[in-house]
């Protein structure tokens, strides 16, 4: 019987609300051999999710019969996905892009309220039957992933990736390892950003500087060459946001938050203070800062990096924060959620991300003619290992090309792509599935920073472009790859994005370009 057993084990079902309620249920194959008995956990539809004396198990509900009080009847079962942490997403971003899957679809939708969030029902006017709920819970990322321990949600909605303790947390539950791109899908990009009234002529800082007004270090708007003012820091009340100024804004300078900071509630009334008063300075994602100025970063070395939708797309601006929805690899998700989950990083879907006012992962294309800047910029950084020659292959391997702003970038002191580039992975080779670049050549540049060799930098550039094509050439379908000419050049440090003083700088300038010929 265990052979049986583990014979008809996949992927978890959708877990019901409240596990603890659950009944005795008794499943026993149509075909006879299996019997199993426990409680039920979840039915998605398809298959039926017990706990019984050998652990967790997830059997077929087309090869088993289920007796019991508990047992759901299939012919009327609505499963309901349950996204947890949304927080800020869930006001806008989720309602669009639920309510644009299910116009896609052909179904209808009906809303309602919870004390949490809402949750839409999906109908199928076809068959005159609701075959799908989506319920939003809008909470902390941290709470999310504690509800996906659990079993009281299915995904979560964060601005970051789970931490090693919430990933061991996963895997105690029998939910795998969790660490490959396949849990983590990337439905909208973000990023933190330095934000002022309109009325306040500052319009850059460096990110040293921005840490010093978030330490506490730096209290005058002098110090951005701006007038002799008081500076006052505005930020929400959010935990979780606060730890991400510490990863990515205090910590590498190894200073702390200070506890001088007005606190808000909401980012409408943090928005509204800040627009309010000209001496005021906050941190925000980029989707909430339409109304108020956001600053540019400088460089040690004078290189500017703006906030701009371009920017955010090739992570060309260094404090770029995906919007992630973490579903376990090892969590069965009902037909129809896994429709949407596909939807999500669809090209359908990007122009609903846009219009909610978050920035979409539809590439745009820009011609090396629009690039004057980061030609000065080659040319400027051209010296004794940079020659005149080596700018030259790099014009003459580009021209007539247009740039991607799909980029891939590397974890710091590592060989692995960060989610980000992950997920342009799939999104890259999903376009040449689609045949989008047929008939044209796809170049993969690598670049590198300026530390080191230049010789070994252009090696370690080319190797790097010919990992990322023939990872878009392994993941993609073998259909159209002989219509397009897949091609990896290494230019080394011949083109930096950013100053090679500055850590960040260095991160930006470490990354594999995609151009189109």
């Amino acid at each position: 019987m265990r052979a049986c057993v583990t014979a008809c084990l996949i992927a978890s079902a959708t877990v019901v609300s409240d596990p603890a309620a659950a009944q005795t249920v008794t499943l026993r194959a149509t075909e006879g051999g299996l019997e199993v008995t426990g409680q039920i956990l979840g039915f998605d539809g398809e298959y039926y999710r017990v706990a019984t004396e050998y652990g967790e198990l997830t059997l077929d509900g087309s090869r088993v019969t289920c007796a019991g009080e508990s047992c759901p009847d299939p012919t009327a079962f609505v499963p309901t996905f349950t996204i947890s942490g949304a927080d800020s997403t869930g006001e806008i971003l989720f309602p669009a892009l639920i309510d644009a899957f299910a116009a896609r679809q052909t179904l209808t939708t009906a809303r309602r309220d919870t004390v949490t969030g809402f949750a839409v029902t999906l109908s199928d006017p076809n068959l005159d039957r609701e075959i799908l709920t989506i319920e939003v819970r809008r909470t902390p990322a941290g709470e999310g992933f504690a509800e996906l321990v659990e079993q009281g949600a299915d995904a979560v909605a964060s601005f970051r990736e789970p931490t090693d303790d919430e990933r061991e947390s996963l895997e105690t539950i029998g939910l795998g390892q969790n660490s490959d791109s396949g849990a983590s899908r990337i439905f909208a990009l973000d990023a933190l950003t330095s934000i002022a009234a309109r009325s306040n002529p500052v319009v850059a800082t460096t990110l040293a500087d921005l840490a010093g007004v978030l330490s506490g270090d730096i209290t005058n708007w002098t110090a951005f060459g701006g007038a002799d003012r008081p500076i006052s820091v505005h930020l929400i009340e959010n935990g979780e946001f606060d730890a991400l100024l510490r990863v990515h804004i205090l910590d590498p300078f190894d200073v702390s938050l200070t506890s001088d900071v007005v606190r808000h509630p909401d980012w409408d009334a943090l928005l509204e203070a800040i627009s309010a008063d000209p001496d005021s300075l906050a941190v925000a994602p980029y989707s909430k800062t339409r109304q108020v100025r956001r600053h540019a970063l400088v460089g040690t070395c004078g290189h500017v990096a703006e906030p701009s939708l371009a920017s955010l797309k090739s992570e060309d601006f260094p404090l770029t924060q995906p919007h992630f929805l973490f579903v376990p690899e090892g969590r069965r998700v009902p037909r129809p959620a896994r429709q949407f989950l596909d939807y999500l990083q669809s090209p359908f879907a990007q122009p609903v991300v846009r219009r909610a006012g978050f920035v979409d992962q539809a590439p745009l294309r820009i011609p090396l003619s629009e690039q004057g800047l980061r030609l000065a910029r080659a040319i400027e950084n051209a010296g004794p290992e940079i020659g005149v020659s080596d700018l030259r292959r790099l014009v003459g391997g580009l021209t007539d090309a247009e740039r991607l702003t799909t980029t891939f970038r590397f974890l710091d002191g590592s060989v692995d792509l960060d989610a980000q580039s992950r997920s342009n992975i799939g999104l890259l080779a999903a376009a040449v599935d689609r045949g989008t670049y047929n008939g044209q050549t796809l170049v993969f540049a690598g670049f590198s920073d300026g530390v080191g060799g230049a010789s070994e930098n252009q090696r370690l550039s080319l190797r790097r472009a010919e990992a990322v094509l023939e990872a878009v050439r392994d993941a993609a379908g073998p259909g159209n790859l002989p219509r397009i000419r897949f091609v990896a050049e290494g230019y080394g440090e011949a083109m930096p994005l950013a100053c090679d003083e500055d850590y960040w700088g260095r991160h930006v300038n470490r990354r594999v370009e995609v151009w189109l010929r």
